[in-house]
């Protein structure tokens, strides 16, 4: 979904009509593509070659659009690692030439285009507009328990359709082969 649709369904499902600026608005998209990556992100590959970007520890820098590091590729025999990463946040690899494999963070809203789009799986893209509409009245409450309650009750639906995706997705809740009507 573009950007102008996710603001589209936001305002839908809180009532509004341009009463969030956009700038708030993909503050709030891309807290909940974060949360959505960590996830769904996609894997990508980085190739790395022994002293290029090299630190004098023998640490190497992680991609700026890095998630999660999943695992260490060996180039030559294409056997795989897992990562180690530095408390400075840097990979530590003993080897020559390797390829990373890991989790992307998802490219930004900046509100300022209607038609930019979310990286993420166009299945997750209606979960954008709930973590929204939580953040939306969590800060219209001020104390107003009601519209609070409303902030906790879009952050429950949020929260429930990631984690059902998530189950389905790694096989964990099966779909039902067949339904009984009693």
């Amino acid at each position: 979904m573009k950007f102008s649709q996710l603001k589209a369904a936001f305002e839908l499902h809180c009532g509004t009509a341009d009463l969030v600026d956009a700038a708030e608005l993909a503050v709030w998209f891309n807290e909940a593509q974060n949360d959505l990556a960590l996830y769904f992100a996609p894997a990508v590959r980085a190739a790395y070659f022994e002293g290029q970007n090299q630190a004098a520890d023998g640490t190497y820098p992680l991609p700026a659009d890095c998630l999660r590091p999943l695992a260490v590729i060996n180039e030559g025999s294409r056997r795989e690692l897992r990562p180690v990463i530095s408390g400075q946040g840097r990979l530590y690899v003993p080897l020559g030439n390797f390829e990373l494999l890991y989790h992307k963070l998802p490219r930004p809203f900046t509100g300022l285009n209607g038609d930019e789009q979310s990286e993420l799986a166009e299945a997750l893209h209606d979960l954008i507009p709930l973590f929204a509409a939580a953040r939306y009245w969590d800060k219209e409450s001020e104390g107003d328990y009601s519209e609070s309650a409303l902030g906790t009750k879009w952050m429950s639906y949020y929260f429930q359709a990631r984690d059902t995706r998530h189950k389905l997705l790694q096989g964990l809740s099966p779909l039902a082969a067949e339904w009984q009507v009693v």
